[in-house]
């Protein structure tokens, strides 16, 4: 139950931020659901391959610019590729270009 509760605010978040790329988790992280992933499939949720690139910054630079100068390339990056920064990292989730844009 605790894990789903979590799950659900992941997705209400994700929801909230509008964000260009879609909602993902992976299967390990979403296999406590059982049936609820057959289900979800049900509702047109699908399994891709995703890239994970790690984002290095060469300049030295307190936290905050280094948050800023982050946000700036993924935001540039986000008008090339479908991409999504993992929430406090330097990970960038890369999705296959033929997923619908919303």
């Amino acid at each position: 139950e605790e894990k789903l509760e979590y799950f659900i605010g992941l997705l209400e978040d994700h929801i909230k931020s509008q964000a260009q790329a879609p909602f993902s988790r992976s299967i390990k992280d979403l296999e406590f659901l059982n049936e609820g992933l057959r289900e979800l499939k049900l509702l047109n949720w699908t399994e891709v391959t995703v890239s994970i690139f790690e984002l290095h910054l060469q300049e030295e630079m307190d936290a905050e610019q280094q948050e800023d100068a982050f946000t700036e390339v993924v935001n540039m990056l986000e008008s090339y590729m479908i991409c999504k920064r993992e929430p406090d990292s330097n990970l960038l989730y890369v999705y296959p270009s033929n997923l619908i844009r919303y």
